[in-house]
């Protein structure tokens, strides 16, 4: 049951789950770059490769004919990790100051887990690529959903999990 004094956190989750869809849907390359840049990064670090940025097609990695773009930011994953870190925990807050800054660090916790997450799935289809599967694109969207599953259902159980272990023992201090 949603408590009275929670609902309007719920409400604002549903406007800002709108929001991110409807901005993530109408972003381009250059909007994303905060997305892009980091996961691009990483992904040059693993694999040592040099890469040009273009606003129209993204990262590319010459030696390897990669792209990193929109489609690999992460948007979607990013909107529902923090939504789903929201909705999971907003609710033990009893302060409204306190589940203001819970929706801040929601972000940034979001934000830090899709570059990693994001990160992971583009190395893990980089190794698979090297296998020149036939259907690689079928392969490529199941990849990446497995992946994607996991870390969401791996987010979850680990804040469960912290939530009845250490949180319960500090419920007053919220």
């Amino acid at each position: 049951m949603i408590k009275k004094e929670t609902l309007p956190y719920y409400v604002l989750a549903f406007a800002l789950f709108i929001g991110l869809k409807i901005a993530y849907r109408n972003a381009d390359n250059s909007t994303l770059i905060w997305l892009l840049k980091p996961i691009n990064y990483l992904f040059s670090l693993f694999t040592a490769s040099a890469w040009v940025y273009d606003e129209e097609v993204g990262f590319f990695h010459a030696s390897y004919n990669i792209v990193i773009d929109k489609s690999c930011s992460g948007g979607n994953f990013f909107i529902l990790s923090f939504m789903m870190i929201l909705i999971s925990w907003i609710s033990i807050f009893k302060k409204h100051k306190s589940k203001i800054i819970f929706i801040l660090i929601s972000l940034c916790i979001s934000y830090v887990f899709t570059i990693f997450v994001n990160t992971s799935r583009i190395i893990v289809l980089f190794k698979l690529q090297e296998f020149q599967l036939d259907s690689f694109q079928w392969i490529h969207e199941a990849t990446g959903s497995f992946i994607y599953l996991v870390f969401l259902i791996l987010l979850y159980l680990t804040g469960f999990y912290y939530q009845n272990q250490k949180i319960t023992t500090y419920e007053k201090s919220f």
